[in-house]
């Protein structure tokens, strides 16, 4: 019985963990410190859908739990350092509100409930049916619950010109770019060139004769 009652609750929590979206694990804090302006702060590096280095001028200490704030160091607690960072371009980072990745280039199709990235989505035709994500306020930015993510799809190309019909014109050759001698014309030098030296050859050995 008590076996039973242990193994009922097991599968409640395994089902509440999947009912519950999974966010964004956050690192653990870390200390960073400026040695000129003799200051420090508490700082989250990143998660899985972003990372932060220090900003500049600041470098890590260590990590919050086992590091202190240096003696006689200004304490800025956690408040308005971010540092450099970089976001993820990936459908996991760009779904959840507690997400926050590199969701530019997303783009949905609310007909058919599709999510999808583009390459670029500056200067970029979208196919009909689609519309950038950032181009609308109900959607944040984000791909929509529910909605299905296909792979990357492509721009609309611009159609290319239709060939010309008409015959192009002879152009005369640049003044500041001389005409180049025929093959022809080259040929019959290289051919007399040969001719004469065959000539000096044989009356040279007339002469020792």
């Amino acid at each position: 019985m008590r076996f039973r009652i242990v193994w009922l609750f097991a599968l409640m929590a395994a089902s509440l963990s999947t009912a519950i979206p999974a966010g964004a694990t956050p690192t653990l804090p870390i200390i960073i410190v400026n040695h000129s302006t003799q200051e420090c702060a508490e700082m989250i590096q990143g998660d899985d859908c972003h990372w932060c280095d220090p900003p500049e001028g600041w470098e890590v200490l260590g990590y919050s739990y086992n590091t202190e704030c240096p003696a006689g160091y200004r304490n800025l607690g956690s408040h308005g350092l971010t540092g450099n960072c970089r976001y993820y371009k990936n459908q996991f980072c760009c779904t959840g509100p507690s997400h926050h990745g590199d969701c530019e280039d997303l783009v949905v199709n609310e007909a058919q409930k599709l999510c999808s990235f583009v390459e670029e989505i500056q200067g970029c035709t979208l196919p009909e049916g689609w519309t950038s994500a950032a181009d609308t306020t109900q959607w944040r930015g984000l791909c929509p619950s529910g909605n299905r993510w296909i792979p990357i799809i492509a721009c609309v190309t611009a159609a290319s010109p239709e060939p010309s019909l008409e015959e192009p014109s002879m152009q005369e050759p640049s003044a500041e770019e001389p005409s180049r001698p025929g093959i022809s014309w080259l040929w019959a030098v290289a051919l007399g060139g040969l001719f004469i030296a065959a000539a000096l050859l044989i009356l040279r050995r007339s002469r020792r004769r």
